[in-house]
């Protein structure tokens, strides 16, 4: 699944939820969407800012 990738080293809280967003609007299964949310941060997003972004997108 080819994503749009921004690039930003230390992404905010607020592009890391939109990112998220999108990724998981554009569907697969869970492990699909984790390894697409993995692919397009490379690591710049932390952990927590991930799950702080998964956390607020299940309560909306």
């Amino acid at each position: 699944m080819a994503i749009f990738y921004r690039g930003e080293k230390n992404p905010t809280d607020a592009i890391v939820e939109a990112d998220v967003f999108q990724i998981v609007r554009m569907g697969g299964t869970a492990p699909e969407i984790i390894q697409s949310i993995k692919d397009h941060f490379k690591g710049n997003a932390t952990e927590a800012q991930i799950q702080k972004a998964f956390k607020n997108l299940m309560e909306k």
